[in-house]
């Protein structure tokens, strides 16, 4: 519980900036012809966010069934918080719209997938008496930390490009995919078996 806590925490300190990066983005740096098109520019990218989460949330039942392991639960965990955070920077260095796009949808199915399998692993692991509290001291902790990484986008923006604080903004954010696997590798630390369904859980 605690590891995961602390990944969604950690994950929020890049997360919370996405907003105030995009729009800047939009406006700013893809915006050449008119302040209408840095309008269309950012609902393109907005639109990205949106639809990979829909089919990142799509696909999270899918993952969830192949990630039926300790082993595999836990890799997948940390693959997709990585890779996420990759594709979200690697967004940053795009010249066009398009690619930024793509990859900024890329990064969003991603941290979907892994935050549909993430959270129902964790929510399966706790006591009923327990869930309540905890799945809301989780998410008042990331929103918090979100907030106040918002706040200091919207300060770091008058000083630095909004690509260089989009690759900082994704390398945050798969920070805690890398120490989950860091984790993995140098302690043993797994997915417990109380978090699998019953059927595959029987079978470890």
């Amino acid at each position: 519980m605690l590891a995961t806590i602390l990944a969604n925490i950690a994950w929020a300190t890049g997360g919370g900036m996405i907003n105030l990066i995009l729009d800047r983005i939009a406006r700013y740096e893809l915006s050449e012809q008119s302040p209408a098109a840095g309008d269309v520019n950012l609902a393109w990218l907005l639109g990205s966010v949106g639809a990979g989460l829909f089919i990142g949330m799509l696909l999270a039942r899918r993952a969830g069934a192949w990630a039926s392991s300790r082993r595999r639960a836990s890799l997948f965990i940390g693959w997709t918080y990585l890779a996420h955070g990759v594709c979200f920077a690697l967004a940053g260095l795009m010249p066009g719209l398009l690619l930024l796009s793509l990859l900024v949808a890329l990064s969003r199915v991603l941290v979907a997938v892994e935050f549909g399998l993430h959270e129902t692993l964790m929510m399966r692991a706790l006591p009923d008496e327990y869930r309540g509290r905890v799945f809301t001291a989780d998410r008042a902790l990331e929103l918090t930390t979100m907030s106040l990484s918002t706040m200091l986008t919207g300060w770091l923006l008058l000083k630095v490009e909004p690509r260089v604080m989009m690759i900082v903004s994704g390398l945050l954010s798969g920070l805690p995919g890398l120490f989950w696997l860091l984790a993995m590798w140098r302690f043993g630390f797994e997915v417990p078996d109380a978090a699998l369904p019953p059927r595959q859980e029987a079978n470890q």
